[in-house]
């Protein structure tokens, strides 16, 4: 299964390379810290206090005998015992200078016992060492020797002495040079292991790590720095250089199984901690709604009140299909896969859906999996949900429109949209989908429904160049002259780019309208504010409303794309552009007290990058501004959009993770934020998808290979990816 883990590779064959700084400077610290202990033995332990101290110590061991080691062996012959005896006497008489010891009367028994050594009083030695030398010169007049010990008083407490003596210094002695040698190797195997670490820089992150869920942790300091150390259970899970077993099958995985290069340690900590996330929010999904549409996180039931109402239609899991699939999530993906095997359905819903939305979740999510996988179970659930919308298609102009009963047919638009219009970003964004699903079904029928759309754009006027929101689908006329690069237009101009680049930058009349309409945005709705955040206003019957949606935010990454996969007189302005918006939508984040971006955000002379009503403070999980930092990082890799990432990741968990998923937040700019407890399907499509490619290498998922829906599903790209699989009657 795909990325069930992901290599990384930094270093290449050949000669040894040198020391590092940093590896220097730890190998001048392992000798610092040696000279340390030397010097802290030679000066600072006791028994090395004066310069004859060795000495000193050395002649009281000398005369203490060898029987403070090993005692006399026994004798076992009787007739050998005064011969014995006499022999002992002028050993000791010859190594201590006591004429006390020479004891006529001394008898020696067969069998001298080994008598414990007790353990010595340290402290009373230390303080007595200094007088030690003054009561070593005094000799015993007598020694009495019983069962192998002294019973004269004086001559006792003087071979105490001497013993004393032998059992302090040893013991100080060899801790010395136990202490040093350990320190030193210690210090030393450790420098030798942080080399071999970053000698080695290849790690393998098994998919069994998502199954760690909440015990799952990861160690970050208050600074935001983050420990290359991932826990489990009280546990390191240490770097693994064995791969995990794929199957062969699996087309997706052996094309990239992911040498990484632009990932660190602390990178690939980061982003399975948002695949602990994605585990978290699937897992409570799958345990209080499986087979609904949302979870309500805070309740821990389904929720019914979602835009595909009641029915069972498992929005969660279709949406969630390939980002179960990208994150190596194996179980969960087939369990996900033997659902839509066995429940999924639309017959039985009698309901106003959106076809919209439908296409971009359903057929989407179907379409993703399949490109994957190759299965062709997905392939022909993305045709059935396609021929279902089919009939919202049959209108004078062939403008779908919004709404669709499956059970029925029938369809209808929306009641407020500008006299029963159609609106731009919802029947301008299924040109993806069904022109993909004819390449692969080998039915043309799919493109050319989305490319008639396209051709009665074209023949509209467009006032100022600017596509308005509402075009009527009976008489082919527009509506009310709004415009907007958020909220109803949005994803309208995203299709354009990525038409032109799903066909392999080979449909030269979407790149062109693209091009077109974002002069005209850039020359009439871009704009600066007093501070230079540049922002994208609505423009309304020709008067500018200095309003930006949160929707809004992909255009950073719009403008990126733009910018880069073709060289025109609009490239530079595009970057320009791009970068702009997405440092605007990161500050909408940071005025926040949650750092979570508001529905919309204004500018004026008093504010900027900040809601200014009730009904625009709420956040939803939405990912349009990750989205931005996703395509700006692989188009520029500025590490500030990786960290502006990792903070939506900190604040999401902080303000909207609860026991049972993910909520989103009514008011960010309240302390403590109330959340409203709702998990959106698009949270684990697109949120956290774009979170954890954003911490992944560029190739996973290239962009020069895929592209994104507006749901972020990925579909490959034509003539540039093997696994674009065009059926046998398709044109290639």
């Amino acid at each position: 299964m795909l990325p069930t883990y992901q290599r990384f590779n930094t270093s290449s064959s050949g000669k040894i390379r040198s020391f590092r700084a940093s590896e220097k400077i730890l190998i001048f610290l392992v000798f610092i810290s040696f000279l340390v202990i030397v010097l802290f033995g030679f000066f600072l332990l006791p028994d090395f206090g004066g310069t004859n101290g060795v000495i000193q110590v050395y002649n009281k061991f000398k005369k203490a005998g060898p029987e403070i080691f090993i005692p006399a062996p026994p004798i076992s012959d009787k007739n050998a015992k005064d011969f014995d005896a006499q022999r002992l006497q002028e050993k000791i008489r010859s190594e201590l200078d006591f004429d006390g010891l020479e004891k006529p009367e001394l008898q020696l028994p067969n069998k001298i016992p080994i008598v414990p050594i007790p353990v010595p009083d340290h402290h009373k030695n230390h303080h007595n060492r200094h007088h030690q030398d003054d009561k070593t010169t005094q000799h015993a007049s007598e020694v009495y020797i019983v069962d192998g010990a002294d019973q004269e008083p004086s001559v006792r407490e003087k071979r105490d002495k001497v013993k004393e003596n032998k059992i302090i210094i040893m013991p100080n002695t060899v801790l010395l040079s136990a202490m040093t040698m350990m320190a030193f190797t210690g210090i030393t195997l450790t420098s030798l292991k942080y080399r071999n670490n970053n000698d080695n820089d290849y790690y393998v992150v098994t998919q069994n790590i998502s199954d760690y869920d909440d015990d799952y942790s990861f160690e970050i300091s208050d600074h935001g720095h983050l420990n290359p150390k991932i826990i489990y259970n009280n546990e390191i899970i240490e770097k693994r250089s064995t791969e995990i077993n794929k199957r062969s099958v699996d087309g997706f995985l052996h094309r990239y199984s992911n040498v990484e290069r632009n990932v660190s340690m602390i990178d690939v900590v980061k982003r399975e901690k948002v695949k602990q996330m994605m585990m978290h929010a699937w897992n409570n999904y799958k345990l209080y709604a499986w087979g609904k549409n949302e979870l309500k996180p805070i309740s821990k039931r389904a929720h019914t009140g979602s835009i595909f109402g009641a029915y069972d239609l498992g929005a969660t899991i279709v949406d969630s299909l390939d980002t179960l699939y990208i994150m190596g999530m194996k179980q969960e993906f087939d369990e996900s896969r033997d659902w839509v095997a066995r429940k999924f359905t639309l017959d039985n819903v009698s309901a106003d859906i959106s076809v919209f939305e439908t296409n971009i979740r359903f057929v989407g999510g179907f379409l993703a999996a399949y490109a994957l996988t190759g299965d062709n179970l997905f392939k022909e659930k993305a045709q059935y949900v396609a021929d279902k919308l089919l009939p919202a298609f049959q209108t004078p102009t062939g403008i779908p429109l919004a709404l669709i009963n499956f059970r029925t047919g029938s369809s209808k638009n929306y009641g407020w949209a500008s006299g029963g219009s159609s609106i731009l970003s919802e029947f301008g964004t299924i040109h993806l989908e069904f022109s993909y699903l004819s390449d692969i079904t080998g039915n043309s029928g799919y493109r050319e429904r989305v490319q008639n759309i396209r051709s009665v754009l074209k023949e509209l006027d467009k006032p100022k160049g600017l596509y308005p929101n509402y075009l009527n689908p009976k008489t082919g006329k527009w509506g009310q002259q709004h415009m907007s690069l958020g909220a109803l237009g949005d994803s309208f101009y995203e299709y354009l780019l990525k038409a032109w680049l799903q066909s392999g930058q080979t449909d030269e009349e979407a790149r062109e309208m693209y091009d077109e309409a974002m002069s005209a945005i850039m020359e009439h709705m871009v704009r600066k504010s007093p501070n230079g955040l540049t922002y994208v206003s609505d423009l309304k019957f020709d008067r500018l409303e200095h309003k930006m949606d949160h929707l809004a935010c992909f255009a950073g990454g719009l403008f990126g794309l733009g910018s880069r996969t073709l060289q025109n007189q609009y490239t530079d302005r595009y970057m320009e552009v791009a970068e702009g918006i997405t440092n605007t939508c990161h500050e909408s984040y940071i005025r926040s007290f949650t750092k979570l971006g508001p529905e919309s955000f204004r500018f004026s002379d008093a504010v900027e990058a900040k809601a200014l009503k009730s009904q625009e403070k709420y956040y939803i999980l939405r990912p349009e501004t990750i989205e931005s930092y996703f395509i700006m990082w692989r188009l520029t890799h500025d590490q500030k959009y990786r960290d502006w990432g990792w903070d939506v990741v900190q604040a999401l968990e902080q303000h909207c993770r609860t026991d049972g998923g993910y909520s989103g937040i009514k008011n960010v700019y309240s302390d403590p934020p109330q959340q409203d407890d709702v998990q959106q399907s698009f949270f684990l499509a697109e949120t956290l998808k774009y979170l954890y490619l954003l911490f992944s290498d560029d190739s996973l998922l290239p962009l020069d290979e895929w592209i994104f829906n507006t749901e972020a599903h990925v579909f490959p790209i034509k003539n540039a990816n093997p696994l674009y699989r065009l059926a046998a009657s398709s044109s290639p």
